[in-house]
Protein backbone atom coordinates (compact mmCIF):
# COMPACT_ATOMS: atom_id res chain seq x y z
CA UNK A 1 0.00 0.00 0.00
CA UNK A 2 1.99 3.40 -0.67
CA UNK A 3 0.87 6.34 1.00
CA UNK A 4 0.59 8.75 -1.76
CA UNK A 5 -2.52 6.36 -3.00
CA UNK A 6 -5.55 9.10 -2.17
CA UNK A 7 -7.41 7.63 0.19
CA UNK A 8 -4.39 6.39 2.19
CA UNK A 9 -3.49 10.09 1.80
CA UNK A 10 -7.12 10.70 3.81
CA UNK A 11 -7.00 8.06 6.37
CA UNK A 12 -3.31 9.33 6.47
CA UNK A 13 -4.45 13.21 7.39
CA UNK A 14 -6.66 11.63 10.34
CA UNK A 15 -3.47 11.01 11.65
CA UNK A 16 -1.54 14.43 11.02
CA UNK A 17 -4.16 15.81 12.98
CA UNK A 18 -3.70 13.66 16.09
CA UNK A 19 -0.18 14.26 15.46
CA UNK A 20 -0.09 18.50 15.22
CA UNK A 21 -2.21 17.61 18.48
CA UNK A 22 1.12 16.18 19.88
CA UNK A 23 3.19 18.72 18.52
CA UNK A 24 0.66 21.54 19.67
CA UNK A 25 0.99 19.52 23.12
CA UNK A 26 4.39 19.71 23.25
CA UNK A 27 4.97 23.06 22.38
CA UNK A 28 2.55 24.21 25.29
CA UNK A 29 4.84 22.18 27.82
CA UNK A 30 8.42 23.31 25.71
CA UNK A 31 7.36 26.80 26.35
CA UNK A 32 6.18 26.57 29.95
CA UNK A 33 9.29 24.43 30.97
CA UNK A 34 11.27 27.59 29.40
CA UNK A 35 9.30 29.94 31.34
CA UNK A 36 9.54 27.97 34.79
CA UNK A 37 11.91 29.76 37.18
CA UNK A 38 13.14 26.40 37.89
CA UNK A 39 16.84 25.26 36.65
CA UNK A 40 16.05 21.39 38.03
CA UNK A 41 17.05 18.61 35.89
CA UNK A 42 13.38 17.38 35.34
CA UNK A 43 12.65 20.72 33.82
CA UNK A 44 15.97 20.77 32.01
CA UNK A 45 15.44 17.03 30.54
CA UNK A 46 11.43 17.63 29.17
CA UNK A 47 12.96 21.26 27.42
CA UNK A 48 15.62 19.19 26.17
CA UNK A 49 13.65 16.95 24.82
CA UNK A 50 10.72 18.72 23.35
CA UNK A 51 13.14 21.08 21.81
CA UNK A 52 14.16 17.92 19.45
CA UNK A 53 13.04 18.07 15.99
CA UNK A 54 10.10 16.12 14.67
CA UNK A 55 12.32 14.46 12.41
CA UNK A 56 11.32 11.69 9.86
CA UNK A 57 12.23 7.70 10.52
CA UNK A 58 14.91 6.30 8.39
CA UNK A 59 15.31 2.52 8.33
CA UNK A 60 17.62 1.06 11.33
CA UNK A 61 19.10 -2.12 11.09
CA UNK A 62 18.94 -4.56 13.94
CA UNK A 63 22.57 -3.75 14.41
CA UNK A 64 21.24 -0.53 15.82
CA UNK A 65 20.02 -2.53 18.73
CA UNK A 66 22.73 -4.13 20.24
CA UNK A 67 24.05 -3.81 23.72
CA UNK A 68 27.50 -3.74 23.60
CA UNK A 69 29.99 -6.45 23.31
CA UNK A 70 31.11 -6.75 27.17
CA UNK A 71 27.43 -7.22 28.33
CA UNK A 72 27.29 -11.20 27.94
CA UNK A 73 30.16 -11.02 30.60
CA UNK A 74 28.18 -9.45 33.24
CA UNK A 75 24.86 -9.95 32.60
CA UNK A 76 24.50 -13.41 31.07
CA UNK A 77 24.23 -14.73 27.27
CA UNK A 78 20.70 -15.73 28.33
CA UNK A 79 19.63 -11.88 29.23
CA UNK A 80 21.81 -10.63 25.96
CA UNK A 81 19.51 -13.50 24.22
CA UNK A 82 16.44 -12.22 25.79
CA UNK A 83 17.42 -8.54 25.21
CA UNK A 84 17.98 -9.29 21.03
CA UNK A 85 14.41 -11.22 21.08
CA UNK A 86 12.57 -8.12 22.12
CA UNK A 87 14.71 -5.18 20.43
CA UNK A 88 14.32 -7.48 16.78
CA UNK A 89 10.79 -6.78 17.42
CA UNK A 90 10.82 -2.94 18.17
CA UNK A 91 13.00 -3.31 15.23
CA UNK A 92 10.01 -4.53 12.96
CA UNK A 93 7.51 -2.31 14.17
CA UNK A 94 9.95 0.91 14.18
CA UNK A 95 10.73 -0.28 10.42
CA UNK A 96 6.89 -0.32 9.15
CA UNK A 97 7.06 3.57 9.63
CA UNK A 98 10.30 4.62 7.32
CA UNK A 99 9.31 7.81 6.02
CA UNK A 100 6.97 9.21 8.44
CA UNK A 101 7.58 12.04 11.21
CA UNK A 102 8.03 10.59 14.45
CA UNK A 103 4.92 12.61 15.90
CA UNK A 104 2.91 10.71 13.63
CA UNK A 105 3.94 7.68 14.52
CA UNK A 106 3.27 8.53 17.94
CA UNK A 107 -0.03 9.15 16.68
CA UNK A 108 -1.06 5.70 14.63
CA UNK A 109 0.84 4.00 17.62
CA UNK A 110 -1.70 5.37 20.89
CA UNK A 111 -3.35 2.72 22.03
CA UNK A 112 -1.52 -0.23 19.65
CA UNK A 113 -1.23 -3.65 21.48
CA UNK A 114 2.24 -4.01 20.67
CA UNK A 115 3.46 -0.81 22.92
CA UNK A 116 1.88 -1.89 26.01
CA UNK A 117 3.24 -5.70 24.97
CA UNK A 118 7.04 -4.49 24.80
CA UNK A 119 6.66 -2.28 28.13
CA UNK A 120 6.06 -5.91 29.44
CA UNK A 121 7.98 -7.27 28.35
CA UNK A 122 11.07 -4.52 29.03
CA UNK A 123 9.92 -4.46 32.77
CA UNK A 124 10.63 -8.39 33.28
CA UNK A 125 13.54 -8.12 31.55
CA UNK A 126 14.56 -5.29 34.09
CA UNK A 127 13.87 -7.28 36.96
CA UNK A 128 15.71 -9.99 35.85
CA UNK A 129 19.13 -7.66 35.00
CA UNK A 130 18.76 -6.14 38.36
CA UNK A 131 18.17 -8.97 40.43
CA UNK A 132 20.98 -10.66 39.12
CA UNK A 133 23.58 -7.73 39.14
CA UNK A 134 22.43 -6.34 42.52
CA UNK A 135 23.61 -10.02 44.29
CA UNK A 136 26.69 -9.74 42.34
CA UNK A 137 28.26 -6.47 43.28
CA UNK A 138 26.69 -5.97 46.59
CA UNK A 139 29.71 -7.12 48.17
CA UNK A 140 32.42 -4.80 45.98
CA UNK A 141 30.90 -1.13 45.68
CA UNK A 142 31.07 -0.11 49.37
CA UNK A 143 27.35 1.75 49.82
CA UNK A 144 23.60 1.31 48.31
CA UNK A 145 24.28 4.62 46.87
CA UNK A 146 27.94 3.61 45.23
CA UNK A 147 26.29 0.60 43.96
CA UNK A 148 23.58 2.35 42.27
CA UNK A 149 26.06 4.49 40.58
CA UNK A 150 28.00 1.46 39.16
CA UNK A 151 25.40 -0.06 37.62
CA UNK A 152 23.30 2.99 36.71
CA UNK A 153 26.35 3.41 34.39
CA UNK A 154 26.45 -0.20 33.00
CA UNK A 155 23.60 -0.11 30.01
CA UNK A 156 21.36 2.54 30.96
CA UNK A 157 23.66 5.34 28.75
CA UNK A 158 23.22 2.87 25.81
CA UNK A 159 19.83 1.83 26.17
CA UNK A 160 19.08 5.95 26.23
CA UNK A 161 20.98 6.28 23.23
CA UNK A 162 18.81 3.52 21.34
CA UNK A 163 15.46 4.62 22.70
CA UNK A 164 16.29 8.17 21.60
CA UNK A 165 18.18 8.26 18.72
CA UNK A 166 18.20 10.99 16.10
CA UNK A 167 15.86 9.47 12.83
CA UNK A 168 13.77 6.70 15.23
CA UNK A 169 10.51 6.28 16.40
CA UNK A 170 11.62 4.14 19.31
CA UNK A 171 10.59 6.65 22.01
CA UNK A 172 7.35 5.11 21.71
CA UNK A 173 8.22 1.56 22.16
CA UNK A 174 11.17 1.97 24.41
CA UNK A 175 10.54 5.94 26.43
CA UNK A 176 9.49 3.86 29.50
CA UNK A 177 12.15 1.22 29.53
CA UNK A 178 14.42 4.56 30.42
CA UNK A 179 12.52 5.15 33.39
CA UNK A 180 11.64 1.88 34.77
CA UNK A 181 15.39 0.65 35.05
CA UNK A 182 16.24 3.38 37.58
CA UNK A 183 13.35 3.72 39.34
CA UNK A 184 13.67 -0.43 39.99
CA UNK A 185 17.32 0.00 40.45
CA UNK A 186 16.97 2.84 43.09
CA UNK A 187 14.60 0.33 44.90
CA UNK A 188 16.74 -2.20 44.98
CA UNK A 189 19.56 -0.86 46.35
CA UNK A 190 19.24 3.27 47.82
CA UNK A 191 14.98 3.54 48.26
CA UNK A 192 15.94 3.84 51.83
CA UNK A 193 17.61 7.22 51.52
CA UNK A 194 14.93 8.92 50.10
CA UNK A 195 11.92 10.46 52.63
CA UNK A 196 8.97 11.44 51.13
CA UNK A 197 6.07 13.58 52.76
CA UNK A 198 2.25 13.87 51.52
CA UNK A 199 0.52 17.16 52.56
CA UNK A 200 -2.66 16.39 51.92
CA UNK A 201 -4.03 20.45 52.42
CA UNK A 202 -1.98 21.27 49.18
CA UNK A 203 -1.68 17.88 47.62
CA UNK A 204 1.89 18.38 47.25
CA UNK A 205 5.13 16.09 48.33
CA UNK A 206 7.73 17.28 49.67
CA UNK A 207 11.18 14.88 50.32
CA UNK A 208 14.86 14.82 51.85
CA UNK A 209 18.01 12.90 51.30
CA UNK A 210 18.68 11.15 54.40
CA UNK A 211 22.28 10.66 53.95
CA UNK A 212 25.01 12.90 56.09
CA UNK A 213 27.49 13.14 53.15
CA UNK A 214 26.67 16.42 50.91
CA UNK A 215 27.85 15.12 47.37
CA UNK A 216 25.70 11.89 47.99
CA UNK A 217 22.56 14.42 49.11
CA UNK A 218 23.48 16.39 45.91
CA UNK A 219 23.77 13.65 43.61
CA UNK A 220 20.58 11.98 44.53
CA UNK A 221 18.37 14.89 45.34
CA UNK A 222 18.89 15.50 41.37
CA UNK A 223 18.32 11.95 40.29
CA UNK A 224 14.96 12.20 42.22
CA UNK A 225 14.02 15.91 40.28
CA UNK A 226 14.66 13.98 37.23
CA UNK A 227 12.88 11.08 37.45
CA UNK A 228 10.09 12.51 39.41
CA UNK A 229 10.92 9.58 42.45
CA UNK A 230 9.13 11.32 44.90
CA UNK A 231 5.87 11.66 42.99
CA UNK A 232 6.21 7.55 43.40
CA UNK A 233 3.05 7.58 46.19
CA UNK A 234 0.90 10.20 44.04
CA UNK A 235 -1.63 7.56 42.96
CA UNK A 236 -1.83 5.57 46.65
CA UNK A 237 -1.80 8.98 48.21
CA UNK A 238 -5.22 10.28 46.43
CA UNK A 239 -6.75 6.67 46.53
CA UNK A 240 -6.47 7.09 50.27
CA UNK A 241 -8.50 9.97 50.35
CA UNK A 242 -10.97 8.68 48.25
CA UNK A 243 -11.32 4.97 49.52
CA UNK A 244 -14.08 6.69 51.87
CA UNK A 245 -16.52 7.03 49.64
CA UNK A 246 -17.61 3.14 49.59
CA UNK A 247 -21.15 3.04 48.08
CA UNK A 248 -23.05 0.27 48.72
CA UNK A 249 -23.70 -0.65 45.51
CA UNK A 250 -20.35 -1.45 45.02
CA UNK A 251 -19.20 -3.55 47.79
CA UNK A 252 -19.88 -7.32 46.35
CA UNK A 253 -17.34 -6.23 43.10
CA UNK A 254 -14.32 -8.47 43.24
CA UNK A 255 -11.16 -7.24 40.99
CA UNK A 256 -12.22 -9.04 37.65
CA UNK A 257 -15.76 -7.46 37.56
CA UNK A 258 -13.87 -4.23 38.27
CA UNK A 259 -11.89 -4.54 35.48
CA UNK A 260 -15.12 -5.31 33.17
CA UNK A 261 -16.74 -2.28 34.28
CA UNK A 262 -13.37 -0.16 33.90
CA UNK A 263 -12.99 -1.12 30.16
CA UNK A 264 -16.44 -0.72 29.61
CA UNK A 265 -15.99 3.09 30.67
CA UNK A 266 -12.93 3.65 29.04
CA UNK A 267 -14.45 2.19 25.46
CA UNK A 268 -17.34 4.82 25.91
CA UNK A 269 -14.59 7.01 26.93
CA UNK A 270 -13.50 6.88 23.42
CA UNK A 271 -16.16 6.84 21.48
CA UNK A 272 -17.18 10.00 23.02
CA UNK A 273 -13.78 11.27 22.28
CA UNK A 274 -13.32 12.39 18.29
CA UNK A 275 -17.48 14.34 19.21
CA UNK A 276 -15.86 16.13 22.19
CA UNK A 277 -12.24 16.91 21.83
CA UNK A 278 -11.94 19.68 19.49
CA UNK A 279 -13.85 22.14 21.15
CA UNK A 280 -13.00 20.47 24.86
CA UNK A 281 -12.50 22.83 27.57
CA UNK A 282 -11.25 21.01 30.84
CA UNK A 283 -12.99 23.72 33.13
CA UNK A 284 -16.08 22.21 32.18
CA UNK A 285 -15.31 19.63 34.25
CA UNK A 286 -14.44 20.44 37.55
CA UNK A 287 -15.86 17.97 40.15
CA UNK A 288 -15.15 17.97 44.13
CA UNK A 289 -15.16 14.27 44.93
CA UNK A 290 -14.66 14.41 48.47
CA UNK A 291 -13.15 17.81 50.80
CA UNK A 292 -10.19 19.19 49.82
CA UNK A 293 -9.92 16.59 46.75
CA UNK A 294 -10.83 17.95 42.86
CA UNK A 295 -10.43 17.01 40.22
CA UNK A 296 -11.11 17.53 36.37
CA UNK A 297 -10.28 15.62 32.90
CA UNK A 298 -7.71 16.62 30.05
CA UNK A 299 -7.73 14.61 26.77
CA UNK A 300 -4.08 12.70 25.91
CA UNK A 301 -2.52 11.84 22.82
CA UNK A 302 -0.09 8.94 22.53
CA UNK A 303 0.05 8.33 26.03
CA UNK A 304 -2.91 6.78 27.08
CA UNK A 305 -6.87 7.89 27.13
CA UNK A 306 -6.89 11.02 28.95
CA UNK A 307 -5.08 12.77 32.54
CA UNK A 308 -6.92 13.22 35.73
CA UNK A 309 -5.77 16.32 37.19
CA UNK A 310 -6.36 17.12 40.94
CA UNK A 311 -6.41 19.91 43.09
CA UNK A 312 -7.32 20.87 46.54
CA UNK A 313 -10.20 23.19 45.91
CA UNK A 314 -12.17 24.12 42.81
CA UNK A 315 -10.49 27.71 42.24
CA UNK A 316 -6.80 26.21 42.64
CA UNK A 317 -8.12 24.17 40.03
CA UNK A 318 -9.23 26.42 37.83
CA UNK A 319 -5.59 27.91 38.12
CA UNK A 320 -4.23 25.46 37.06
CA UNK A 321 -6.49 25.29 33.98
CA UNK A 322 -6.15 28.94 33.18
CA UNK A 323 -2.02 28.53 33.55
CA UNK A 324 -1.69 25.23 31.85
CA UNK A 325 -0.29 24.18 35.09
CA UNK A 326 -0.77 21.48 37.47
CA UNK A 327 0.63 19.59 40.67
CA UNK A 328 -0.56 15.81 40.65
CA UNK A 329 -2.42 14.04 38.07
CA UNK A 330 -3.21 9.98 37.28
CA UNK A 331 -3.17 8.85 33.76
CA UNK A 332 -6.38 6.90 32.27
CA UNK A 333 -5.20 3.64 30.57
CA UNK A 334 -6.18 1.78 27.31
CA UNK A 335 -7.89 -0.53 29.83
CA UNK A 336 -9.70 2.01 32.21
CA UNK A 337 -6.97 1.02 34.62
CA UNK A 338 -5.42 4.56 36.57
CA UNK A 339 -1.91 4.97 36.37
CA UNK A 340 1.20 6.76 37.98
CA UNK A 341 1.93 10.12 35.96
CA UNK A 342 5.82 10.20 36.05
CA UNK A 343 6.19 6.22 36.81
CA UNK A 344 2.98 4.99 34.70
CA UNK A 345 4.06 1.07 36.09
CA UNK A 346 2.79 2.10 39.72
CA UNK A 347 -1.24 1.61 38.56
CA UNK A 348 -4.49 0.33 40.47
CA UNK A 349 -3.53 -3.21 39.66
CA UNK A 350 0.56 -2.93 41.42
CA UNK A 351 -1.90 -0.90 44.26
CA UNK A 352 -4.33 -3.91 45.25
CA UNK A 353 -1.71 -5.91 48.10
CA UNK A 354 -1.07 -2.41 50.02
CA UNK A 355 -4.50 -1.24 49.12
CA UNK A 356 -7.15 -3.51 48.28
CA UNK A 357 -9.35 -0.55 47.68
CA UNK A 358 -7.53 0.82 44.88
CA UNK A 359 -9.37 -0.69 41.47
CA UNK A 360 -13.00 0.43 43.40
CA UNK A 361 -10.97 4.15 43.91
CA UNK A 362 -10.54 3.53 40.38
CA UNK A 363 -13.74 2.89 39.45
CA UNK A 364 -15.51 5.48 41.70
CA UNK A 365 -12.72 8.28 39.67
CA UNK A 366 -13.46 7.01 36.23
CA UNK A 367 -16.74 6.84 36.43
CA UNK A 368 -17.21 10.57 37.52
CA UNK A 369 -15.61 11.54 34.24
CA UNK A 370 -17.46 9.26 32.36
CA UNK A 371 -20.92 10.75 33.56
CA UNK A 372 -19.36 14.30 32.99
CA UNK A 373 -18.35 13.52 29.76
CA UNK A 374 -21.82 11.67 28.45
CA UNK A 375 -23.45 14.95 29.63
CA UNK A 376 -21.48 16.83 26.88
CA UNK A 377 -22.01 13.59 24.67
CA UNK A 378 -25.61 14.06 25.12
CA UNK A 379 -25.99 17.38 23.53
CA UNK A 380 -24.32 16.02 19.96
CA UNK A 381 -26.36 15.19 17.26
CA UNK A 382 -24.63 12.47 15.55
CA UNK A 383 -27.54 12.10 12.63
CA UNK A 384 -26.81 16.07 11.58
CA UNK A 385 -22.93 14.86 11.48
CA UNK A 386 -23.97 12.66 9.00
CA UNK A 387 -26.24 14.70 6.79
CA UNK A 388 -23.60 17.12 6.27
CA UNK A 389 -21.52 14.68 5.66
CA UNK A 390 -23.99 13.11 2.82
CA UNK A 391 -24.52 16.25 1.55
CA UNK A 392 -21.25 17.48 1.20
CA UNK A 393 -20.44 14.35 -0.96
CA UNK A 394 -23.43 14.40 -3.06
CA UNK A 395 -22.12 17.82 -3.93
CA UNK A 396 -18.87 16.18 -5.98
CA UNK A 397 -20.96 12.82 -6.92
CA UNK A 398 -18.47 11.62 -9.88
CA UNK A 399 -15.28 12.52 -7.52
CA UNK A 400 -14.31 10.15 -4.94
CA UNK A 401 -15.51 10.37 -1.04
CA UNK A 402 -14.37 13.55 0.33
CA UNK A 403 -12.19 13.24 3.73
CA UNK A 404 -14.11 12.48 6.51
CA UNK A 405 -12.97 14.83 10.06
CA UNK A 406 -12.61 12.77 12.93
CA UNK A 407 -16.16 13.84 14.23
CA UNK A 408 -17.74 12.54 10.79
CA UNK A 409 -15.86 8.91 10.64
CA UNK A 410 -16.72 8.24 14.58
CA UNK A 411 -20.62 8.76 13.12
CA UNK A 412 -19.98 6.30 9.93
CA UNK A 413 -19.11 3.83 13.02
CA UNK A 414 -21.88 4.35 14.77
CA UNK A 415 -24.06 2.79 12.08
CA UNK A 416 -22.62 -0.62 13.50
CA UNK A 417 -22.01 -0.11 17.03
CA UNK A 418 -23.47 -2.36 19.74
CA UNK A 419 -24.13 -1.44 23.50
CA UNK A 420 -21.89 -2.80 26.08
CA UNK A 421 -22.35 -6.10 26.70
CA UNK A 422 -22.05 -6.08 30.19
CA UNK A 423 -23.74 -2.71 31.24
CA UNK A 424 -27.10 -4.59 31.96
CA UNK A 425 -25.64 -6.84 34.33
CA UNK A 426 -22.25 -4.89 35.84
CA UNK A 427 -21.62 -7.17 38.60
CA UNK A 428 -24.35 -5.46 40.91
CA UNK A 429 -22.45 -1.71 40.40
CA UNK A 430 -24.67 1.38 39.88
CA UNK A 431 -26.70 1.94 36.63
CA UNK A 432 -23.96 2.12 34.35
CA UNK A 433 -25.40 4.72 30.53
CA UNK A 434 -23.71 3.81 27.64
CA UNK A 435 -23.33 4.46 24.21
CA UNK A 436 -22.03 1.67 23.11
CA UNK A 437 -19.06 0.80 20.17
CA UNK A 438 -18.01 -1.45 17.38
CA UNK A 439 -17.59 -4.67 18.65
CA UNK A 440 -14.79 -7.05 17.46
CA UNK A 441 -16.64 -9.86 16.15
CA UNK A 442 -18.75 -7.03 14.13
CA UNK A 443 -15.63 -5.50 13.01
CA UNK A 444 -14.07 -8.91 11.72
CA UNK A 445 -16.83 -9.84 9.77
CA UNK A 446 -17.39 -6.61 7.79
CA UNK A 447 -13.76 -6.79 6.53
CA UNK A 448 -13.40 -10.49 5.96
CA UNK A 449 -17.30 -10.58 4.16
CA UNK A 450 -17.48 -6.98 2.84
CA UNK A 451 -14.17 -5.88 2.36
CA UNK A 452 -11.54 -9.04 1.18
CA UNK A 453 -9.62 -9.29 4.36
CA UNK A 454 -7.97 -12.44 5.47
CA UNK A 455 -8.68 -12.58 8.88
CA UNK A 456 -6.73 -14.89 11.44
CA UNK A 457 -5.20 -16.27 14.71
CA UNK A 458 -1.77 -14.47 15.71
CA UNK A 459 0.33 -14.41 18.68
CA UNK A 460 -1.39 -14.85 22.05
CA UNK A 461 -4.28 -13.02 22.11
CA UNK A 462 -3.61 -11.25 18.67
CA UNK A 463 -5.97 -11.06 15.49
CA UNK A 464 -4.01 -10.50 12.58
CA UNK A 465 -6.18 -8.52 9.33
CA UNK A 466 -4.63 -8.30 6.20
CA UNK A 467 -5.22 -7.54 2.24
CA UNK A 468 -3.66 -8.08 -0.41
CA UNK A 469 -1.61 -5.01 -1.67
CA UNK A 470 -1.44 -3.33 1.94
CA UNK A 471 0.04 -4.34 5.29
CA UNK A 472 -0.51 -6.49 8.29
CA UNK A 473 -2.38 -5.20 10.84
CA UNK A 474 -2.27 -6.81 14.50
CA UNK A 475 -5.36 -6.55 16.94
CA UNK A 476 -4.98 -6.84 20.64
CA UNK A 477 -7.73 -8.81 21.45
CA UNK A 478 -7.84 -9.54 25.35
CA UNK A 479 -11.77 -10.00 26.24
CA UNK A 480 -14.25 -11.56 24.41
CA UNK A 481 -15.83 -9.28 21.44
CA UNK A 482 -14.49 -6.01 23.11
CA UNK A 483 -15.30 -2.75 21.47
CA UNK A 484 -12.88 -1.37 19.38
CA UNK A 485 -12.51 2.42 19.08
CA UNK A 486 -12.76 4.50 16.03
CA UNK A 487 -9.19 5.68 15.69
CA UNK A 488 -8.15 2.10 15.78
CA UNK A 489 -10.43 0.95 13.19
CA UNK A 490 -9.18 4.09 11.13
CA UNK A 491 -5.31 3.13 12.00
CA UNK A 492 -6.45 -0.57 11.26
CA UNK A 493 -8.27 0.63 7.58
CA UNK A 494 -4.85 2.50 7.09
CA UNK A 495 -2.60 -0.28 7.07
CA UNK A 496 -4.57 -2.70 5.45
CA UNK A 497 -5.84 -0.70 2.71
CA UNK A 498 -9.29 -0.23 2.85
CA UNK A 499 -10.14 3.00 1.08
CA UNK A 500 -12.99 5.42 2.81
CA UNK A 501 -15.42 4.70 -0.19
CA UNK A 502 -15.45 0.84 0.58
CA UNK A 503 -15.84 1.46 4.13
CA UNK A 504 -18.79 3.78 3.54
CA UNK A 505 -20.27 0.79 1.30
CA UNK A 506 -19.73 -1.68 4.18
CA UNK A 507 -21.07 0.13 7.30
CA UNK A 508 -24.62 0.97 4.54
CA UNK A 509 -23.93 4.66 4.66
Amino acid sequence: MSSSDPQNLETLAWHELEAKSLLRANAQSLAKAQESSSTGSWNDWVAKDLSQGDWVVVELPLAAYELPPSAAGFIGADLVSQWNDLVSDVCDVHNQFIGMKQSLVGAILAGDERVQDFKLRSRSWVDLYIDRRVKKTLAKTGGSTKQFQLLISELLPKIEEIAYREGSANKWLMGEFTDYLPAQLLNATCRSLLDTKFDQRTLSTAYRILSRDPVEQHYLAELSNLYQWHHFDDLPNIFAMVKGLKPDQDQGLNADQIRVRLQELVDDIQEMRPFLRHNYRPENIVVEVVPGLVISFRWAVGLGVGFIPVAPSTDEMLKHHHRSTGTVSMTIGYDGILLNLSSPWIDSNSLLKDLPEALLCNLWLLEIVHSRLLELYSKIDIDAVLRRFRIRNSEVPLSPVVEASEEEFAALCQLISEPNEGQSNSAGSRTFQSIGGVRVQRLLSILADKLGCEVRQGKGSEIVIYREGGHHFRLGHHKRNSCVPPFLIRSLLFRVGVSLDEWIGAVGA
